[in-house]
């Protein structure tokens, strides 16, 4: 390939490489700080400077078969450092090249209109490259972080469609010529991961939906639970002041007998009594002012 028509190509390369690194770290939940930004600004020019050495220094073909364990994996290895997490890097770093698929599949829409032109594709992927990251940054990325904050197994569900696609696209793409070739398992394998991926959807949405469903009749048992006991403390409330009223009332039935037999007035006393018990008879005890 002559130098005009690899300059693209290069370009390009180089741009996919920081798409996914600052794509990866904008997935994952890290509290950037200074020397970590210099430690990724750090990770992306040595991942880079090592592409450029299997690049020219080997083959593009090379440097194409090795990209997992020259790029993908040293980007995993510093995002766990970074973030502090296992799981959830390598979920980043597959969710950002599934992303990094859009810049393909919309440069070679573009190229559609100039089957004419090789240069197209790779032209447009570059030019498609800073719009597609600050999109996903600023709408993707904040959804990813919070996702991040689920159990692991929770993680590696959603880690699962990623990865079936990177090994697809490696396999298929990269490593053989299945799906050129119009191999009829690689051709059918993808519907095969869609139709799979929304069947558990379905299932998970199922198993989620009857969770909620418990959630509320469990929240509607404690409602009632709650509305109950609040009516037995307001009863007890209640009762408390009655007894405290009926202590203070005898108080003063007792004084004013007290007062009758300390003066004599035993036949009063008597009468007061048995008015008393009357009005208890008859469900009524007035209170003595």
């Amino acid at each position: 390939m002559t130098a005009p028509g690899i300059l693209p190509e290069v370009l390009d390369g180089a741009a996919v490489g920081i798409f996914g690194i600052l794509l990866s770290a904008a997935f994952c939940p890290i509290r950037w700080t200074g020397k970590k930004r210099w430690a990724l600004a750090g990770c992306t020019a040595g991942l880079l400077a090592l592409q450029g050495m299997f690049y020219f220094g080997a083959s593009p073909t090379a440097a194409k078969y090795l990209y997992p364990l020259i790029t993908h994996l040293p980007l995993y290895v510093v995002l766990v450092l970074l973030s502090g997490q296992k799981v959830w890097p390598l979920v980043a770093v597959l969710t950002a090249y599934l992303c990094c698929q859009v810049r393909r599949w919309a440069a070679l829409a573009v190229a559609l209109f100039f089957p004419q032109h090789p240069l197209v594709q790779p032209v447009a992927e570059l030019l498609f490259t800073l719009p597609l990251l600050l999109l996903f940054i600023r709408f993707l990325a904040p959804s990813m972080r919070q996702l991040s904050r689920y159990p692991a197994s929770v993680q590696c569900q959603f880690g699962i469609v990623p990865l079936v696609s990177y090994l697809f696209d490696y396999i298929t793409h990269v490593y053989t010529s299945l799906l050129s070739e119009a191999n009829p398992a690689a051709v059918e394998f993808m519907f095969f991961v869609c139709c799979a991926a929304f069947l558990c959807s379905i299932l998970r949405a199922s198993r989620v939906e009857r969770q909620r469903i418990q959630m509320e009749q469990l929240q509607t048992s404690l409602n009632l639970q709650v509305t109950q006991a609040m009516r037995e403390i307001e009863a007890l409330r209640l009762s408390q002041q009655r007894a405290s009223t009926y202590r203070h009332d005898l108080r003063h039935h007792m004084q004013f007998l007290a007062g009758c037999i300390e003066n004599g007035r035993t036949e009063q006393a008597l009468g007061y009594i048995r008015s008393v018990c009357s009005e208890i008879e008859a469900g009524k005890v007035t209170r003595l002012l």
